[in-house]
């Protein structure tokens, strides 16, 4: 190809993409920074930021929560864990909540530890505690407890108030088969009593680039509420401070935090008000939030037991078991933006489900590309015949251009006669890209945002959620933001298929326009470099698709000339 100036500039404009595009997406915020959040001091942050924590229910109910002044007897008990086969979740030392639940499916990016939900930066007493706010407690001890299987444990309190009410709580804890907890509260006094606020805490969970390690796209921090007329309401965490806040008059069924692919549910038997805070943990919009649910002046009545019954959900967005825990939690799961959303649900449900029949997302990723080709098969082949025709006239069109070169006008009149006359529709060759757009779209966030994806290995490629890279070398020194030569064979051998298939296809492009499109794949290796893996393998095997069905036709065209 010619270095014209044109072919100069597109690649001055290549380069410049190639080395700035990194930082310009850090500092869009479109990538995470590179810090070390996770080993900062979370209770420093805490403390420093403590101001923040529940800001959205005491802005909009005018409630000010006043410390509750009590004298509580701290005692640290024999270690107290529940566990099943997803998870074990282990309480605080003094038993007045969940601690952490840890994640035996899941492994940390650098595969060295599980992943681990807790409540270390005590923006909430804790997951699942049953705190009393804005009343005088003078003792809040525990006088029994009891593992009574080694799902289920059960732990009883004394509460004493300052006007004299003495109120027993027993909390239950039951873990299920999955990653749902059954809580239970039972509340009996000695005497008339009014509680002005009775909270129960869903928990703290950061973004999951801080949570795991991984590095992605993509992240998001957010609160969602739902309650029995099928509303929901959803709360981005890293909108401003004017705006982190829910509706005045929500009264919730359930309450849910989540990052990219967690999830934390509070559902209760009795509506509740929700409550949403955050703190920040860095200058780059990354937020710690957290949820709970509240009920305003709760009546006990004299020796009369008060219950209050939640199920928890602390694990992956896995459609399966969501519909489980509530059919309407569907809703957490976001794949793409608006209308493409179901589109790509559907397309995770067939992935899944090719899964299950050939025991790898490798080949399910495969038989999906192949697939969805052979639907666009038809458009595409009537697409690459019209290309055909198109380049047959090119001869007459350029005769055109030159006889009406001073006319535009009478040369657009012209060439759309000559169109007409030899039926040749110059449009057609972007209708089955416009058909595919949604698709690939869908299909790309579908398996941008596919947990099941993670840290699953196929052919050389580690973790089909991240890039191939086979090789790596440190260059000591960052240029433009990129300190690390990396060698990731999927786009490369996408990339070369580009060019052939460019080289194959007929095309109807006048020749400026030929040497734009010689240079889409040099951009396309820019863009696309860090592109995780089961992206990059779905794009290959449509390249091979594509190769394969325009050498089909060619052979099909050859018999038909011979019979002719």
């Amino acid at each position: 190809m010619k270095l014209d100036k044109e072919s100069i500039i597109v690649l001055a404009i290549c380069l410049i993409v190639l080395f700035g595009w990194e930082p310009f997406c850090r500092k869009m915020g479109w990538i995470p920074e590179k810090t070390e959040i996770k080993t900062v001091k979370k209770e420093n942050a805490v403390k420093s930021e403590q101001k923040s924590v529940d800001t959205a229910v005491a802005k909009k109910d005018g409630i000010v929560e006043k410390a509750a002044k009590k004298v509580e007897k701290i005692t640290k008990f024999p270690v107290l864990k529940l566990e099943n086969k997803c998870c074990e979740v282990f309480f605080k030392e003094d038993l007045s909540s969940i601690d952490k639940i840890v994640f035996k499916d899941f492994l940390n990016n650098a595969k060295n530890g599980k992943i681990i939900v807790s409540n270390d930066y005590k923006l909430q007493k804790g997951m699942l505690s049953a705190e009393f706010v804005n009343v005088d407690v003078v003792s809040y001890d525990v006088v029994e407890y009891k593992k009574v299987a080694d799902n289920k444990a059960v732990i009883k309190n004394r509460v004493i108030l300052k006007d004299g009410s003495e109120i027993i709580m027993n909390r239950t804890y039951e873990l299920n088969n999955d990653y749902t907890v059954n809580y239970t509260v039972s509340l009996k006094s000695n005497k008339d009593a009014v509680l002005p606020i009775f909270k129960v805490s869903g928990g703290d969970l950061q973004p999951w680039s801080i949570l795991s390690g991984d590095k992605i796209r993509s992240d998001k921090l957010e609160i969602t509420t739902f309650d029995n007329n099928n509303n929901d309401e959803t709360l981005k965490c890293d909108v401003s401070d004017s705006k982190f806040f829910l509706s005045p008059a929500l009264i919730a069924r359930w309450e849910a935090l989540s990052n990219k692919f967690f999830t934390l549910i509070l559902k209760s038997e009795e509506n509740f008000t929700p409550v949403a805070g955050r703190i920040k943990l860095d200058d780059k919009k990354n937020y710690l939030a957290s949820i709970a649910a509240q009920y305003s002046n709760v009546k006990l009545d004299k020796n009369a037991e008060k219950v209050f019954n939640f199920q928890y959900y602390a694990g992956p967005k896995e459609p399966g078991l969501l519909k489980d825990f509530d059919p309407e939690c569907s809703t957490l799961i976001n794949l793409a933006w608006g209308p493409l959303n179901p589109l790509a649900k559907g397309l995770l449900w067939l992935l899944v489900m090719f899964k299950n029949i050939c025991g790898s997302y490798g080949w399910s990723i495969i038989i999906l590309t192949v697939i969805v080709r052979l639907i666009f098969w038809p458009v595409t082949q009537k697409s690459n015949e019209s290309m055909k025709k198109m380049q047959k006239l090119q001869p007459q069109i350029k005769e055109l251009r030159e006889k009406y070169k001073d006319n535009p006008q009478l040369l657009n009149t012209k060439t759309m006669e000559l169109y007409q006359k030899e039926q040749v529709n110059p449009f057609s060759g972007c209708l089955p890209i416009l058909l595919q757009i949604p698709v690939f779209f869908a299909l790309y966030a579908t398996l941008d945002n596919a947990l099941e994806l993670r840290q699953v290995p196929f052919w050389w490629a580690s973790d089909l959620a991240t890039a191939d890279t086979v090789w790596s070398h440190s260059l000591g020194f960052s240029i433009f933001g990129i300190s690390t030569l990396k060698l990731n064979p999927l786009v490369i051998v996408m990339t070369a298929l580009m060019v052939v298939q460019q080289k194959i296809t007929p095309s109807a492009m006048d020749p400026a326009q030929q040497k734009m499109m010689a240079l889409m794949p040099v951009i396309m290796l820019i863009f696309l470099y860090d592109l995780p893996s089961g992206l990059t393998l779905y794009w290959t095997v449509s390249q091979i698709f594509s190769l394969l069905q325009v050498y089909l036709q060619r052979r099909l065209d050859k018999k038909k000339s011979a019979a002719a």
